[in-house]
């Protein structure tokens, strides 16, 4: 029996409305995005008494919403960075390691988000930030030189599980710290933290961010670091192409 065009485009909605309750495949990328929690969503390394990893499923109702978050956020990247860095993405109602909420982590080539009270604009950034982590590992970033921007001077934090255990993971931008290269309170926690908010702020800026790069010498050399490296893994990723993702002031 020939379908009509109208029967079709309802079949086809059937079809994605089911498919997309536990799991989207990403196209063209073939990437899962997963909305509930499995047994083996955390390496094993991290099923451990003291990391202690807890996450709960995202609710039905917001699992439209999460899609169009990710779409937006894939849209930033050409397919084969996605496709050969990222398996699979897990869009959480909660997450928390060392009893601490999280709004995001990553492993590998998986990253973990949280939607839950988040706005949809944290949770794109959450994913820059933390896709931003994976491409640090897979492509060997070179912390050392990256560091030696900083002046003698200034030094980082603890890491990011103290900023977090101690309250001090503030990611507005901070002009006291942006005088001394950093762009916000994580950031100075440690290097991957840095790097990790210089790269969500290239992909979904404030307002102020550019303002910032053609203002301060020591966190323009850090971001012009950053964009090489990206352009060293896809020669898409250039300085004009960060730049049009600025956000205007209405």
């Amino acid at each position: 029996m020939r379908l009509s065009l109208r029967n079709s485009v309802y079949l086809l909605l059937i079809f994605f409305l089911f498919s997309c309750n536990e799991k989207y495949i990403h196209k063209p990328t073939g990437v899962a995005v997963h909305f509930r929690v499995d047994r083996n969503m955390f390496p094993f390394s991290w099923r451990t008494g003291e990391i202690h990893p807890y996450a709960k499923s995202l609710p039905k109702g917001l699992r439209y919403e999460a899609l169009d978050i990710i779409n937006d956020a894939f849209r930033k990247y050409p397919v084969p960075v996605l496709q050969q860095n990222l398996k699979k993405i897990y869009v959480l109602n909660e997450l928390s390691f060392y009893g601490i909420n999280y709004g995001g982590t990553n492993t590998h080539n998986v990253v973990y988000l949280v939607h839950h009270f988040y706005t949809k604009d944290f949770v794109e950034s959450t994913f820059h930030h933390e896709f931003g982590a994976v491409l640090m590992y897979n492509y060997n970033f070179d912390s050392t030189a990256f560091k030696a921007l900083l002046p003698d001077s200034v030094s980082y934090g603890n890491g990011g599980l103290d900023a977090l255990q101690s309250g001090k993971s503030s990611l507005y931008l901070d002009y006291e710290l942006v005088e001394k290269g950093f762009l916000n309170e994580y950031g100075s926690s440690c290097i991957e933290e840095d790097y990790c908010t210089i790269c969500e702020q290239l992909f979904k800026p404030d307002v102020d961010f550019w303002n910032i790069y053609d203002k301060y010498p020591v966190i323009h050399k850090k971001i012009k670091f950053i964009i090489d490296f990206y352009h060293s893994i896809d020669t898409t990723f250039n300085e004009k192409y960060f730049r049009s993702f600025n956000r205007k002031v209405l």
